[in-house]
């Protein structure tokens, strides 16, 4: 179960969360050229190259696209002799919410309560002991997120609509020998 399953945990408890909410998956910086002028906003990237744009847009009421940050990595001292222990991996990852507060009737901070109820606490997957998501924290200045984001772009965001960014980990414990051979159907 790579990353973007995780996300797609998460994003199958908000899907239908609210009318009109639109949940993207893993997405990155797309640096734009026009002339001499670089931007950058989010996109999603298939294997292909093709790239979806999944940022700020009026036509859904919500929003919503995660960015992985880092990974850091630990073992457990649960063994002895030759079995080391399970190896921990925790992936720092960020949320990204564009919300129409007009047509939802929300603010920021209450919404992030119905992402917050609806975050699924953990998930069962083979060949992992368990997964477990933690919501970290959240900025909910929409200047600062869209400077972040819309790098070279002038920040151009109505009353009426907010961005805000959620901080959360995904943290794995695997088996290490479930990981000794390629997966069936990938090119290791």
């Amino acid at each position: 179960m790579p990353l973007n399953d995780f996300v797609s945990a998460i994003n199958d408890h908000f899907s239908g969360l609210v009318p009109g909410i639109k949940v993207y998956g893993i997405a990155r910086s797309i640096v734009r050229r026009t002339g001499t002028v670089v931007e950058t906003l989010p996109g999603i990237v298939s294997y292909k190259g093709e790239i979806e744009y999944v940022g700020i847009d009026d036509v859904n009421s919500v929003r919503i696209y995660h960015k992985s940050v880092s990974i850091s990595t630990t073992q457990r001292n649960n063994g002895s002799g030759n079995n080391i222990g399970d190896i921990v991996n925790t992936y720092g990852m960020a949320m990204f919410v564009y919300l129409d507060r007009a047509k939802l009737n929300l603010d920021a901070e209450e919404f992030f309560l119905y992402l917050q109820a609806n975050m699924p606490d953990n998930v069962k997957a083979d060949p992992f002991a368990y997964i477990s998501f933690r919501l970290t924290n959240v900025n909910l200045n929409p200047e600062q997120v869209f400077a972040a984001e819309y790098r070279g772009i002038e920040f151009s965001l109505p009353a009426e609509k907010t961005f805000f960014q959620v901080n959360y980990t995904i943290e794995t414990v695997l088996k290490k020998q479930c990981f000794a051979t390629c997966p069936e159907g990938l090119k290791c």
